[in-house]
């Protein structure tokens, strides 16, 4: 007999008699009996039939119970309950609720969106792990801390805004994280800083007219030796806005005031007695030094007075001094004239 199937089947010769042919259709049909059963071990409905670890034989996996699930146990395969590797129970934690934890389907909520109940709600917290809900606030109104309150916030007044009742109202710091309101003041006022420089307030505007001083010679003439540079002296004021002049000490000089410094007009006239002899000169002294105009011119004759008058612009800053200085080279002394509409000096100032 011959073996020529996958399976070691006996198969005939082609030499075998006839009178063999029913006993090796009889071995045949037993080995292909027997490797089908050994193929198809399963005895019951929802069997299942796997290759074991002898060739040519599956083993039989009977039906598992309601709810196992097909798994490995041992290198085959074996039913194996559900809840083996899954999430058997699902607990509340911070911020979460849940309901039917055990199953079979857990429903797990987050508790800070249930505390939302209205457009604008803000969570926040209250305490380690805790939290509330705070209510929208009303329109314009701000969120500001406040310890007293449970949430440690709360919807209130803007407190700058709160500050001004008034159209026109004006904010400023009256301490360090202090608004203080001033009210608008009245129709022309200008906004200044009081006396005491603490803070701003509503004034009178200052005046926009002339700045600046006249004097003039009234009492004596002033003797003038010759060949010498003198320093005119004015021992009387037209005016004076802001102190430019001392009728006392320095009585020569025009002084800038504090915070008046700018660009000045300065003006003198001087009348020389009349002499017939010699040059007479005129100019101003900044500081001590010679600045802006000069102005020479011979005698005008033994009989008539030598009068002189001379205009600059300077640039002066506060402390700053102007003098008017005459020179004459009559041969002797010579004076000039005391004369308020002759003998003057002024100042105007023009701006910054």
């Amino acid at each position: 007999m011959a073996n020529t199937t996958n399976y070691n089947w006996e198969t005939p010769d082609d030499s075998d008699l006839v009178k063999d042919g029913a006993a090796a259709i009889r071995t045949l049909g037993n080995s292909i009996d027997t490797t089908t059963k050994a193929l198809n071990p399963e005895t019951t409905l929802g069997d299942i039939a796997y290759r074991s670890s002898t060739s040519n034989t599956n083993t039989r996996l009977p039906i598992g119970s309601n709810g196992q699930i097909l798994g490995v146990s041992a290198g085959v395969p074996a039913w194996i309950n559900n809840d083996q590797g899954d999430i058997t129970e699902v607990q509340a934690g911070t911020g979460i609720s849940v309901a039917s934890g055990t199953g079979p389907i857990p429903v797990v909520t987050n508790t800070v969106a249930t505390a939302y109940d209205a457009k604008g709600d803000l969570i926040v917290g209250t305490g380690a792990d805790t939290f509330s809900k705070l209510s929208v606030g009303t329109n314009g109104y701000t969120l500001l801390a406040d310890s007293t309150q449970t949430s440690g916030v709360k919807w209130a007044v803007d407190p700058v805004a709160d500050v001004v009742t008034t159209a026109g109202d004006i904010l400023y710091a009256s301490a360090a994280d202090t608004v203080t309101r001033l009210g608008i003041g009245t129709a022309g006022q200008v906004l200044k800083v009081n006396s005491g420089a603490t803070a701003p307030e509503w004034g009178a505007a200052p005046a926009s007219g002339f700045v600046g001083a006249v004097a003039y010679k009234s009492a004596t003439t002033q003797s003038i030796s010759n060949a010498t540079d003198t320093i005119v002296t004015f021992d009387a004021e037209e005016f004076d806005t802001d102190g430019f002049h001392s009728g006392v000490t320095n009585t020569g000089r025009m002084t800038i005031p504090a915070g008046k410094g700018g660009k000045y007009l300065c003006i003198a006239n001087i009348i020389f007695a009349a002499n017939a002899t010699g040059q007479r000169s005129i100019n101003f002294m900044k500081n001590g030094a010679s600045a802006g105009a000069f102005q020479q011119l011979a005698s005008a004759g033994s009989g008539t007075s030598t009068i002189f008058c001379i205009s600059g612009i300077l640039d002066l800053a506060a402390t700053d001094y102007v003098e008017v200085n005459v020179y004459q080279n009559s041969t002797g002394s010579l004076n000039v004239n005391n004369n308020q509409a002759g003998t003057r000096f002024a100042i105007q100032y023009l701006g910054a």
